[in-house]
């Protein structure tokens, strides 16, 4: 069976939608081994938070906005290469996916793929979890 992002069976719920696709960027990235712990957030920690119902949407969008700030202050905003500024990316994907991005889940989770692969990461691990962790 082939599988590919545009396959995948997102749930009608918009709220579990968001869910299943935070999730599956929260097990792939502890099963890269990325973590922001030098960073002046932790987007990965407040995702599980979220996840969880700890952390509000309004709390996220507070952090996304920093790492957007970022981005700017560094000039960074056109920046692929760089290893702080595609974690910044990285760090975008997980605090700013709204109920209004539902729709286009498919292509914010391809640009998460695409984010890991600027960084030399191991995609090949990111889609066999990913063969594994969604319905097709």
């Amino acid at each position: 069976m082939t599988f590919s992002i545009g396959s995948i069976i997102w749930p009608n719920d918009s709220t579990a939608a968001i869910h299943l696709y935070l999730g599956f960027q929260v097990k792939v990235l502890d099963a890269l081994n990325i973590n922001f712990r030098s960073f002046m957030n932790d987007p990965l920690a407040l995702t599980k938070e979220y996840l969880k119902g700890d952390l509000s949407n309004e709390e996220l969008d507070a952090a996304a906005a920093a790492w957007w700030s970022y981005l700017d202050k560094t000039g960074s905003v056109q920046n692929f290469v760089d290893r702080n500024a595609l974690m910044a990316r990285l760090a975008i994907c997980l605090l700013s996916v709204k109920e209004k991005d539902v729709p286009e889940l498919g292509e914010h989770l391809s640009w998460f793929l695409e984010v890991l692969g600027f960084l030399g990461t191991d995609l090949d691990e990111a889609i066999k979890i990913m063969e594994t962790y969604f319905n097709f």
